[in-house]
């Protein structure tokens, strides 16, 4: 469980396109937070690494490179974890922190198929545009 924690910390620290394919970004951390949730949940891997910030000094072609590492990595790494615990059951939002103009940190209570739980962390920055994306650590 503590690898599986580890691995969700480095996701959220990397971490507004929606599953459902919208376009835009969150008006809320709380709001970008739950859908990333949901994109694992439903196994949207790319749905989950669209509503990453990525620099604005990175190249559409360096994105579109980062992106597709990125999908790779959460397919395999979530087949270690979060399939292992039974995928994820439920999660809510417990409560913003450390919010500021442009950054904050949404606590989630995620309950996993086999029962176990976890409080993640999901480290969120607001955009040029005003919306609101996973943090990303590049």
């Amino acid at each position: 469980m503590r690898k599986l924690l580890g691995f969700f910390a480095a996701f959220a620290a990397v971490a507004f396109m929606s599953c459902s394919g919208g376009a835009g970004g969150a008006a809320t951390p709380t709001e970008v937070a739950e859908q990333s949730m949901k994109c694992i949940q439903n196994k949207d891997y790319k749905g989950y690494v669209d509503l990453i910030n990525f620099p604005e000094t990175m190249k559409e072609s360096e994105v579109k490179t980062q992106k597709e590492m990125y999908v790779n990595m959460m397919e395999n790494k979530m087949k270690e974890s979060v399939e292992k615990a039974g995928g994820i059951k439920e999660f809510k939002a417990a409560g913003e922190e450390n919010v500021t103009d442009t950054t904050a940190t949404v606590k989630m209570n995620v309950t996993y198929g086999n029962d176990s739980t976890a409080v993640q962390n999901v480290d969120c920055v607001k955009t040029k545009d005003g919306s609101w994306k996973l943090k990303s650590n590049k």
